[in-house]
């Protein structure tokens, strides 16, 4: 009697043993495999989000490429007594679409120049920014500068550079574009869009 008690509680012991093992092993393995569902999901939302961003930011930087006001300012003489009426104009609708779309808080500038560099229109998110030479030199001196302008459209694949406009280092991705004339293919311009 003694003997199949023992074996009856030894059976149940290990019974109970394997039903608790069963149960951790299956539910660590559920346990990891909602984990893993929830961070896919996460990472899907959070890359809509940012091809939702990237999107309106090729779209300002596409605005800003065949707009009108600033084509006519880029194309303008200083000299002509409608000039500070264009850049009114000019400054105002860049304002304007600068802050109205979706991905301004990572637009960190935006800076619109003629082919020339002798003028230019610059919006910018921050007044963190100094540097001691002109923004239109900075500009064609990066690195990149050729290869932008003269691809044929942007993919990032430059990633992430440091800021030329900053003492401190910062990284951002840059777009860089020309802008040509509404009446020819004539660059006259240059777009340089500064995320970060």
């Amino acid at each position: 009697k003694g003997n199949f008690l023992l074996i009856t509680i030894s059976l149940m012991l290990v019974f109970g043993i394997g039903a608790s093992v069963m149960s951790y092993i299956m539910f660590s393995d559920n346990l990891r495999a909602n984990s893993l569902h929830s961070s896919e999901t996460n990472l899907q939302f959070m890359c809509n989000e940012i091809n939702a961003n990237l999107h309106s930011v090729n779209d300002l930087a596409f605005w800003s490429q065949t707009n009108t006001a600033i084509s006519t300012y880029i194309s303008s003489n200083p000299d002509d007594t409608a000039y500070s009426a264009l850049t009114k104009n000019a400054s105002d609708r860049l304002t304007e679409e600068y802050l109205g779309t979706s991905a301004y808080r990572y637009i960190s500038q935006i800076i619109i120049t003629n082919a020339g560099g002798t003028k230019y229109l610059q919006k910018y998110s921050s007044s963190s920014y100094s540097t001691d030479r002109g923004v239109i030199q900075i500009i064609k001196e990066l690195p990149y500068y050729e290869e932008l302008m003269d691809a044929p459209d942007y993919d990032f694949h430059v990633g992430l550079q440091n800021n030329p406009f900053s003492r401190t280092p910062e990284k951002m991705l840059p777009i860089l574009r020309s802008i040509e004339s509404a009446y020819s293919k004539d660059k006259i311009g240059i777009l340089f869009i500064q995320i970060s």
